[in-house]
Order: structure tokens, then C-alpha cells, then sequence
């Protein structure tokens, strides 16, 4: 018992930096784990980076109206981590007190508005620094932007959602370390009935992987399984989740 509390509170007490200005907290993040001190989980928190970036390389929009962290987390190379990334956005979605139910989950690891406007980014890394394997949870949220010109995305003070930066990165941290441990116990079939709950396209038309049909599934392994009008059952792993056009 005394080793279980020890562990967990070696989770809950990251070395934390907090930064103006950065290329990105991922990097940021890198450098600090291969510094010899580096012997705990690491939040790493920007007002603004230079060259912030989201999944498959796209840049990430990062002014000073936003939440810009990165979590380092020690990893066991034993664990499995299909999943993660689900679980990381349920995570957020849990994090965001969003009483009034404005949001959803998008697959693998969006949130989006009932409008469809994206209000967050995930990105996550792994690898291997300072002779240990550790997982980098990269986390972007629109906090106070309001652009009438993008339609596309969403703010947490347009939804009346109020929370500082700085609030979230420890509410989320909290909320993360919670689900991680779970996650290394049970992976992320621990977490895909409340993740099905809180998804905007379940049961609707998408397309993904240049496959159209009906998103009717995400397995235990947080693949998304779609249903062609031909009654196939498709799984994929890796893919844009587009809502096709009604003409």
C-alpha cells in the first residue's frame, strides 16, 4: 500500500515550467526530459508558441487566447497504448465543466461544438529520452479567441465556459492522471461506452479513409468501425472524420 501512494503521488506532482513564449511545449517538453534532473512527469505550459503544430504535422493556430500545454508521462514499454488518444480527448471533455452539454467528442480525439466548430487539438508523441520511454500528451484549447471570420472552430468564452489557462492545464493534468492510471490497468475498453456516449457522429453518415457510411462503432482498441450502404463493416485506424455534403 505504502509503494501504491508513493507511486500516485509521484503522478499527481509534476516538475512544471510555464513559459511566454515557445517553438511548442512538445519540444519544450523533450528538452526537460533529457536534462539528468529529469525524474518525474513534466508539464511544460505556454502563453504563445512560434511553431505549435497538431496531428500529421498541420500547424496549430497559437496566440496568446489559448491553452498550450504538454504532459510528459514516464511510460512502461510493456503497455499497450491503442486507445490513448480517445481516451486523452474524453479526458479533456471530462476537464471542461461543460454543464450544458455544448460538446462532443469527434474520432480519434477532437471536441467540437454542436455547430460542428473544433474547439481543441491533440497531438501525441512517444519515444525514448534520457534512457526512459515516455509518452508526450500535446494539448491546444481556444480558451478567450473569438474569430467571427473562422467559422470552423470555437471558443470556450463563447460558450460561456469560463476558466483561465492556466486552471485548465492542472484541472486537465488532475482529470488526466486519473484516467491514465485506469487506462494502464484496463486500456482504453475502460473508457469506450462513456466515449460512445459523448460522440457527435455515432450512428450518422461520415466519411473517413475514403470510405462513406454510417460511423456505428469504436472498438476496444479505439478503432472507428463504419458500415457501408453494402452492409460492409469497416475498421480504421487512421483517418479525418469528414460530414459528407447534402446537396
Amino acid at each position: 500500500i505504502k509503494n501504491s501512494i508513493a507511486s500516485y503521488l509521484h503522478l499527481i506532482s509534476p516538475e512544471v515550467y510555464v513559459y511566454d513564449l515557445v517553438t511548442s511545449t512538445m519540444d519544450v517538453a523533450k528538452q526537460h526530459i533529457n536534462a539528468a534532473s529529469a525524474n518525474s512527469n513534466i508539464m511544460v505550459i505556454a502563453n504563445e508558441q512560434s511553431a505549435g503544430r497538431g496531428r500529421q504535422g498541420r500547424k496549430w493556430q497559437s496566440d496568446q487566447s489559448g491553452l498550450y500545454v504538454t504532459y510528459a508521462l514516464k511510460l512502461d514499454e510493456k503497455v499497450d497504448l491503442s486507445g490513448l488518444s480517445l481516451m486523452v480527448g474524453y479526458s479533456l471533455l471530462s476537464s471542461l465543466n461543460d454543464h450544458k452539454g455544448q460538446l462532443k467528442l469527434k474520432w480519434p480525439n477532437d471536441i467540437l461544438d454542436q455547430q460542428g466548430r473544433k474547439l481543441s487539438g491533440i497531438l501525441i508523441e512517444t519515444g525514448k529520452y534520457n534512457n526512459s520511454s515516455w509518452v508526450l500528451i500535446g494539448v491546444g484549447v481556444n480558451i478567450n479567441a473569438v474569430n467571427s471570420l473562422d467559422l470552423a472552430t470555437i471558443s470556450l468564452k463563447e460558450l460561456g465556459i469560463e476558466v483561465t489557462a492556466h486552471q485548465l492545464a492542472v484541472q486537465l493534468y488532475v482529470q488526466l492522471i486519473s484516467d491514465w492510471m485506469k487506462f494502464l490497468e484496463h486500456g482504453f475498453s475502460a473508457f469506450r461506452a462513456s466515449w460512445l456516449e459523448n460522440c457527435g457522429q455515432l450512428n450518422k453518415e461520415i466519411i473517413v479513409a475514403n470510405l462513406q457510411g454510417l460511423m456505428v462503432d469504436v472498438n476496444d482498441n479505439g478503432r472507428l468501425v463504419l458500415k457501408a450502404s453494402n452492409g460492409t463493416l469497416h475498421t480504421i485506424s487512421v483517418g479525418d472524420v469528414l460530414i459528407p455534403q447534402i446537396s
